[in-house]
């Protein structure tokens, strides 16, 4: 499968990131044998995800939706990979904990905002479309405080902080998909 010009960096830096942390698995496997199954798990996590970078991006050539989706799934991979190497690093010790944490809860937010901003770029009725963009709203605002919650606040407040922040914008976001799917039914029909 060809990669386009445009996503060659985000494969590149998607490949080196996925040899670092299956290298950094198979060294803690060896050397740290205080839990196995974890670094076991990470180097499935990233085989599973490239195997479903390949199956996902099947046709790229001839479909720009499909192209699209397999660089979703390869910015996927890296903020996995990021979210596992931090985590690695930090049973190194290369790391103090409080980076450790910080990071995890940063690449964690930003995860979450990235995967909103892909969920109202489906296509469907005008309805479907104002549940899907209501509901992206409120994980973009939720990851967003979730990561600015790791950044600033102290670590004793800031694990609470940030999951109350992305309750909250859950809620917020279950209330107005429901208020939305009660608006486009009370609408008499169109004929």
């Amino acid at each position: 499968m060809k990669t386009t010009p445009e996503t060659q960096p985000l494969f590149a830096v998607a490949g080196t990131l996925s040899v670092g942390v299956i290298c950094a698995s198979l060294y803690l496997y060896v050397v740290n044998r205080e839990h196995p199954l974890q670094y076991l798990m990470a180097i499935g996590l990233i085989c599973f995800a490239w195997t479903m970078r390949r199956f996902v991006g099947a046709g790229a050539e001839r479909n720009p939706a499909s192209s699209a989706a397999r660089r979703d799934v390869t910015l996927g991979i890296v903020f996995a990979c990021l979210l596992l190497g931090v985590g690695m690093i930090g049973r190194l010790g290369w790391v103090d904990e409080a980076f450790r944490l910080r990071s995890i809860g940063l690449f964690s937010g930003t995860f979450v905002m990235l995967l909103a901003n892909v969920i109202p770029k489906q296509t469907g009725s005008a309805c479907s479309l104002a549940i899907r963009r209501a509901g992206a709203w409120a994980l973009v605002l939720g990851g967003l405080g979730f990561a600015l919650a790791w950044l600033l606040l102290p670590l004793a407040y800031a694990s609470k902080a940030a999951i109350s922040i992305m309750v909250f914008a859950l809620a917020y976001g279950l209330v107005r998909v429901v208020w939305l799917i009660r608006k486009f039914n009370s609408r008499p029909p169109r004929g």
